[in-house]
């Protein structure tokens, strides 16, 4: 096989994978003709698989949104928790505060009823 007829079929294959068959231009045909035919089949080839890249790369965003979103909702429910908790702490030791507070004015009030 001479370099030419390895191109052409190289880029037959090639076109092939995406669903097209190129036919052989006959004799009487202009070559320009044919060749215009496989700059279109080409062109449209490359769209095609343009479009592919950018349907992976619209899905693989909306994961990633997806994932950053559910990340920032569990972080956001472990803050909350957190705060839960503290809020808990400060009223126990307010409420132990007002005991202890109780506790010493009643005890005050027992001393000064003895004197």
């Amino acid at each position: 096989m001479n370099e030419e007829g390895i191109r052409s079929t190289a880029l037959e294959l090639l076109l092939r994978g995406s669903g097209y068959v190129l036919r052989p231009p006959s004799a009487v045909e202009d070559y320009r003709l044919y060749f215009l035919e496989v700059a279109v089949v080409v062109v449209v080839a490359a769209a095609t698989v343009l479009v592919e890249v950018v349907i992976v790369v619209v899905v693989a965003a909306v994961v990633v949104v997806i994932v950053v979103v559910v990340i920032v909702v569990v972080v956001e429910k472990k803050k909350k928790k957190k705060k839960k908790k503290k809020k808990r702490k400060e009223k126990k030791s307010l409420n132990l505060l007002f005991k202890q507070n109780v506790t010493f004015q009643v005890s005050c009030l027992h001393g000064s009823q003895l004197n």
